[in-house]
């Protein structure tokens, strides 16, 4: 199992070592990783990352960026609209 954030992660969220940390009380081992950005698009980099594990599925925070934005933030509403596999979302 890979874990991995993209770019920096801001105040109050549970960083992926953290997430790793916990997912081995249960028993399971993951890799974690961060992955730079460099000018890419999120989901770019996460279709990118499926590609490269050859993953089953994507499990994911979704976040809603504001009162005058949609429901979900770009990045979420870009991926599922072309997830190259299913989604499990998370608010």
């Amino acid at each position: 199992m890979e874990l991995f954030t993209v770019g920096d992660i801001t105040v109050g969220d549970v960083t992926a070592d953290e997430a790793t940390a916990n997912l081995a009380r249960y028993g399971l081992k993951a890799e974690t990783r961060v992955i730079g950005r460099d000018g890419a698009k999120v989901e770019s980099l996460i279709g990118a990352e499926c590609d490269r594990w050859r993953a089953d599925y994507v499990v994911m925070g979704a976040f809603r960026r504001g009162a005058w934005r949609d429901t979900f933030g770009g990045v979420t509403r870009n991926l599922l609209q072309a997830s190259p596999v299913p989604l499990v979302l998370s608010h």
